[in-house]
């Protein structure tokens, strides 16, 4: 399973939306610096992760932000039905939160998708491994399962922070392989 952790790398850039968006919303974005967190999985946080990825993907209509603001991004809760990317990981995030779950252990970030295009997704650190909750799909996956090269996180200690992730998919398949 180590073959298959998605590695918490050095600081980054903070995305712009990101900054933004707690300006806006300061309450979603404390920067007291917390410890690590890992959620032990059981079955009723895994229901509660596929309700909640579930329920958004189908409440919220996609909407780009150009369309739906005026401007090339904005991150957002989207209270009016419509979203993209990363305000559908917002909401999600949101509602996991106020379900009691620990800020810490969920992480806004950034991938790359099959065709090179920059997507949000919603990490969920549980003790066993590392899922991604995500508008394109409403399976609840390991990161490892996805087709995104995963590029940048809040940090584990300070959510205002932002790092790079690095992961070997070469290893995470052999590891799947035995």
């Amino acid at each position: 399973m180590l073959a298959q952790s998605l590695k918490f790398g050095p600081p980054t850039s903070i995305p712009a939306g990101w900054i933004a968006f707690c300006g806006r919303n300061p309450s979603q974005c404390s920067d007291t610096p917390t410890e690590p967190v890992r959620i032990i999985q059981d079955s009723n946080i895994f229901n509660i992760l596929i309700s909640v990825n579930e329920r958004i993907n189908h409440t919220i209509r996609p909407l780009s932000d150009i369309k739906h603001w005026g401007v090339e991004d904005q991150w957002d809760i989207p209270t009016d039905g419509y979203g993209d990317c990363e305000d559908y990981a917002l909401l999600k995030r949101k509602i996991l939160i106020e379900k009691g779950l620990p800020v810490q252990a969920l992480l806004m970030a950034v991938v790359r998708d099959s065709d090179g295009e920059g997507h949000a997704v919603l990490l969920i650190l549980l003790d066993k491994e590392t899922y991604v909750l995500d508008n394109l799909t409403d399976e609840v996956v390991g990161w490892h399962q996805t087709p995104y090269e995963f590029l940048k996180s809040q940090s584990l200690v300070n959510q205002n922070a932002w790092v790079a992730l690095e992961s070997d998919r070469r290893d995470a398949s052999i590891a799947k392989q035995k």
